[in-house]
């Protein structure tokens, strides 16, 4: 009888621990999706990157969207969901909310990049950072953009305006 009893509570402890293993913890914040955040384990928010160009819309394919530190430089960058676009946003300066210039943009399109001529000619507006860890840096961004981009390698130079870019929760690490 106590090795029937014992048989049955092993097979029990076994059935409920396989049930728990199959289950999919989907209990973040994003679906159970890190879009491409490195599968690190703090609940990541939606990654948004999106601007007109020449009014026209342009919206990043999530699982493209990147977030960079390279001391003391901040990467933004993403490609179209086709991927025959990207643009890349350079940032250096203080962490704080506020409006800046840009370091460095280019937008590229077949075969063709625009670029930024003149640090006046673009500007990064940080509405919020969200520091997760400290120590690590592991933090999000989130604000606006705009540009004038200019394709030097062709004469007549052609431009291209960039107006109501945005990004949002955009995940970096150092």
């Amino acid at each position: 009888m106590k090795k029937h009893f014992l048989h049955l509570a092993t097979a029990a402890i076994l059935a409920l621990s396989l049930s728990f293993y199959a289950c999919d913890d989907d209990n973040d914040d994003n679906g159970g999706q890190n879009n491409g955040n490195n599968g690190n384990d703090w609940p990541y928010l939606p990654q948004k990157l999106g601007m007109k160009v020449d009014g026209n819309q342009w919206e990043s394919d999530v699982e493209s969207i990147l977030g960079r530190l390279i001391s003391p430089e901040i990467y933004i960058q993403g490609s179209n969901k086709a991927g025959t676009s990207n643009i890349q946003l350079v940032y250096q300066g203080i962490w704080n909310q506020g409006t800046y210039t840009v370091k460095r943009a280019a937008y590229s399109i077949q075969s063709r990049e625009y670029v930024l001529r003149e640090a006046a000619d673009a500007s990064i507006t940080f509405s919020s950072f969200t520091v997760q860890d400290p120590v690590k840096q592991d933090s999000t961004f989130t604000g606006t953009f705009e540009a004038m981009l200019i394709d030097t390698l062709n004469t007549p130079w052609d431009t291209v305006f960039i107006t109501e870019g945005f990004f949002e929760n955009i995940y970096f690490n150092r």
